[in-house]
């Protein structure tokens, strides 16, 4: 499938299985336990709706907005996209040239596999950095040394993952590899 015959989340899944390997698809795919909150986060989705004001002068619209010191041309910006490289070739640069093109805002994750100098060196846009607070509290402070130092002006703390959940989809992934191990014994 082209990127031309995307139009929704639906035909960028469909396109997502014909190329990504199987386990890259399953992480991408996979929640925590029972899958509660997404399914409830998909309900809550389904119930918002875009009110339609006919007859008025939309020729001078702008959607530009500054955040963050950050002037973008819509009021959005790409979040955090965690080992983006899985899923295209230097997936993070990727990220952030596409959003320097649109002119909206990157942030970067914490668990980005581009290092931030390699990101801010391709990328010349104004980037943001997604921190999770680990317990090595000199490794947390030199990701902010290093952020601060490529020029990011925006930090986004998480605080959503004290622990991480448990995929059951990895777990399968995980169960059945280790089934399939031919032991030398």
């Amino acid at each position: 499938m082209k990127i031309n015959n995307i139009y929704d989340i639906t035909d960028m899944h469909k396109a997502a299985k014909k190329r990504l390997p199987r386990v890259f698809l399953d992480y991408i795919d996979s929640r925590s336990y029972q899958q509660q909150t997404v399914y409830e986060n998909e309900q809550a989705f389904r119930k918002i709706r875009i009110n339609q004001s006919a007859f008025k002068d939309c020729s001078q619209r702008n959607q530009t907005i500054e955040i963050f010191g950050f002037k973008s041309s819509v009021p959005f910006a790409i979040a955090p996209t965690g080992l983006a490289v899985m899923f295209w070739p230097k997936g993070e640069i990727a990220l952030a040239l596409a959003a320097e093109k649109l002119d909206i805002a990157y942030t970067m994750s914490t668990m980005a596999i581009c290092s931030l100098e390699t990101v801010a060196k391709e990328a010349n846009n104004h980037f943001w950095f997604q921190l999770y607070l680990m317990k090595a509290r000199g490794f947390t402070k030199s990701l902010l040394e290093r952020a601060k130092a490529c020029g990011c002006q925006t930090i986004f703390v998480n605080a959503d993952l004290p622990v991480s959940g448990i995929r059951i989809v990895i777990c399968v992934m995980v169960y059945q590899f280790l089934l399939n191990l031919e032991l030398g014994i």
